[in-house]
Parts: structure tokens; C-alpha cells; sequence
């Protein structure tokens, strides 16, 4: 199954089946196919391409070409527990949040992060050298073609903006770095805080801790019955049901919006707002 999550997801990030099927020889319909999967031929620099593909295609779809193969070198790094995980019910959708942690185990023990390194991690990937230096040679014109991609570019410019203007003023340091992400709010993999945490010497992140909005009685029950009629009509959450795809769908819709919360703590608020419901419902 692993060849058929890398394929699900190359197709999902890169969201141009026409390009994907040129750059790697797959087919849109083979995609559930194990047998059918062969590693991609893609071109490793400028140089090559123009060697082996600019006969037949024009230069500009050699940064096309490497936008693809970031991405399928993204996804070949990860263990087949995060390519599981990141699996959306259809076409595959791609989460930063879900990443298990022996994808980071090594770079959460150092004492430093390299800027690119820190914002792979962040996007839920796992940075080997071999990525980062991919993701450093990429052109503007490579971005256009995925949104990953992009993301990358703007967390980074972001990082380097915030350590120059002193928001990060040690800009190496894992738990300086792990502060500015979530300061930023940005998606990241839920394990990471956590992990960076018990690592580098620090006590765990307690939620009693954290600063909490205390609700009256009437006022959790107001909004009780709104996650529940939002998640009924808008996300067909059966409450009667042991599995609901409705989970998954508002994970991913949160994370689209920048917003993080694993699928247990969406599962537990829907299970508590819909217990009292009317048996008719």
C-alpha cells in the first residue's frame, strides 16, 4: 500500500493530473494499483532536463518537472505510518499536522535547526539534507504548481523576517523555534511540541496550564448545540455510527484555515455534543 499512498498524495498535492501523468508516467486510474507503480524518471537539475526531455518539451516545464519531484521526494522520505495518516477518504489530502514522530525522532535530539530544516518539520515532512537542498534549489516558477511548495517559501521568508527583526533571537534554537511557529499559529505536527519538549530538557506541555475561557452552564450548551447541528448538516456526522468520515473532513478543514486539532479531540466534542440529542434525529 505504500506506493499507493505516495501516488494518492503526489496527485493531491500537485492537483494537475495531466502533469503528473507526463512527469512520472503514471495514470490517474491505475492509482489503487500496486503493481502498476514505477519510480519516476524525473530530471535532477536544469542540465539533465535539457539533456533528456527538451527535445519534445519546452524549458518552462522543466520547473513543473521539479516541482513534482520535490513532492515525490517529500513523500518517499516518510514512513508508511505518516503516508497512512496523511491519506484523506478519496483523493488523498495532505496534513502537516500528522506525522508520527520517528519521521522527526533525530532532529527534535539536536541541539540546533537549519531554517529550512525547521520549516520541513513544520510541514509535517521529514528533513534529510537531501530534501532541504531540493527544496533550496527550487525556482519561483516551481511554486506555482503546489501549494506545499508554497508554503515552504512563505514560512521560510517568514523566518528569516522574524529572526533579522529580532522576533527569533536565537534563530537555531529547536524551543525558540517551536515558540515562534505556534506564536504564528501555524499547522504543524501534533506530536512535535511534546517531542521538542521532553528532548531538549524542558517539562511537558501541560493543558492546565494554558490560560482557558471558562464557560457558564448555559453557555457551553449554546455551543454544544451548535457543533452539533454544523456537524450533522454540514458534515453528515452520524452520531449512531463507530466510524464517521465527518472527523477527517473538518481536520483537513481546519487545517486549510491554519487551525489544528487532531481527529480524538473533534471525535470527543461531537460525541458530547450530540449525546442528549433527540431520538428522532
Amino acid at each position: 500500500m505504500r506506493t499507493v499512498y505516495i501516488r494518492k498524495l503526489v496527485f493531491s498535492l500537485i492537483q494537475n493530473d495531466s502533469l503528473v501523468q507526463e512527469a512520472t508516467g503514471w495514470e490517474y486510474d491505475d492509482i489503487e494499483k500496486d503493481n502498476t507503480f514505477t519510480f519516476p524518471r524525473l530530471p535532477k537539475n536544469e542540465e539533465e532536463f535539457e539533456a533528456n526531455f527538451s527535445k519534445y518539451l519546452p524549458l518552462h516545464e522543466y520547473y513543473e518537472f521539479a516541482a513534482v519531484h520535490a513532492v515525490f521526494k517529500s513523500l518517499s522520505l516518510l514512513s508508511t505510518d505518516s503516508l497512512c495518516k496523511k491519506i484523506g477518504p478519496q483523493k488523498g489530502t495532505f496534513s502537516p499536522t500528522e506525522l508520527v514522530s520517528s519521521d522527526f525522532s533525530f532532529s527534535v535530539r539536536k541541539t540546533y535547526w537549519e531554517p529550512s530544516e525547521a520549516i520541513l518539520i513544520s510541514l509535517g515532512l521529514k528533513p534529510e539534507e537531501g530534501l532541504q537542498q531540493i527544496y533550496s534549489d527550487l525556482d519561483d516558477r516551481s511554486l506555482g504548481v503546489c501549494g506545499l511548495l508554497r508554503a515552504y517559501r512563505d514560512r521560510l521568508k517568514l523566518f528569516y523576517a522574524a529572526r533579522k527583526s529580532g522576533h527569533l533571537l536565537n534563530g537555531w534554537n529547536p524551543i525558540e523555534i517551536l515558540e515562534w511557529l505556534i506564536r504564528m499559529e501555524f499547522s504543524i505536527p501534533v506530536s512535535l511540541p511534546d517531542a521538542v519538549h521532553k528532548y531538549q530538557g524542558l517539562p511537558p506541555l501541560n493543558n492546565n496550564n494554558v490560560d482557558k475561557m471558562e464557560l457558564s452552564g448555559l453557555e457551553k450548551q449554546t455551543l454544544l448545540k451548535l457543533i452539533a447541528a454544523m456537524a450533522i448538516r454540514g458534515y453528515s456526522f452520524n452520531p449512531a455510527s463507530s466510524r464517521n468520515t465527518a472527523t477527517k473532513d473538518i481536520q483537513s478543514d481546519l487545517d486549510f484555515l491554519g487551525l489544528s486539532l487532531d481527529q480524538k479531540t473533534i471525535l470527543k466534542w461531537l460525541r458530547e455534543a450530540t449525546k442528549n440529542l433527540p431520538d428522532e434525529t
